[in-house]
């Protein structure tokens, strides 16, 4: 309860307006903004506090909130030199393939390229690895090493509430969690074949 960070998409846009990104031209950053995004409905279509908001209008307030970053980013001269990945959590509940958007350092496109290689969650320490200059071998392979259309096994894992198994802390620590179990869905291919694989039950 104690925790500073600004997660709330509104609190956060808030914060971005009124004082602004700035450089520190003594050091380099690696910087993780994690925002509440559309978990909660709270959020209007201009990025400020809406109580009961829908999806659309949430959805609609985080890319104006994530427009402002980026333009403050050009704005401050280090968007050019800036490798940004833009990710999230989970999708829906039986949907939960990997989101993984990225912007290297110099890269420009009239239009964002998109691949259906089969990247993961895993290949996330490693890509940063080798953005900023680093050998990524020792922590795995990049998300460039995958080709469009390579099966590849991956994993997911949801959760759930068993009653077998105790209760766990809610993560604000004031509750009991609503899910106390994690369970794996192995499969190879595509989304369809992650679908496939969750209505058949866990690997």
């Amino acid at each position: 309860k104690q925790n500073k960070i600004n997660h709330n998409n509104y609190d956060f846009y808030q914060g971005l307006l009124e004082n602004g990104l700035r450089v520190d031209e003594e050091s380099n950053y690696y910087i993780v903004q994690h925002l509440m995004g559309p978990h909660l409905y709270t959020t209007d279509e201009y990025g400020r506090y809406k109580e009961n908001s829908t999806l659309e209008e949430t959805a609609k307030g985080c890319m104006v909130i994530v427009e402002e970053y980026l333009d403050q980013l050009k704005e401050l001269g280090v968007y050019d030199n800036a490798t940004i990945i833009i990710t999230a959590d989970h999708g829906g509940g039986y949907d939960s393939q990997v989101i993984f958007y990225i912007k290297q350092q110099g890269e420009l496109h009239d239009e964002s390229p998109i691949t259906n290689a089969p990247a993961s969650f895993r290949e996330f320490l490693p890509t940063i690895a080798q953005a900023t200059g680093l050998s990524p071998t020792e922590y795995g392979q990049t998300i460039y090493e995958f080709s469009e259309d390579e099966l590849r096994e991956r994993t997911v894992w949801l959760r759930w509430n068993d009653p077998a198994y105790p209760t766990v802390p809610c993560y604000t620590g004031d509750k009991d969690g609503s899910s106390n179990v994690y369970y794996g869905y192995t499969y190879t291919g595509d989304i369809e074949d992650l679908l496939r694989q969750t209505q058949e039950g866990p690997s």
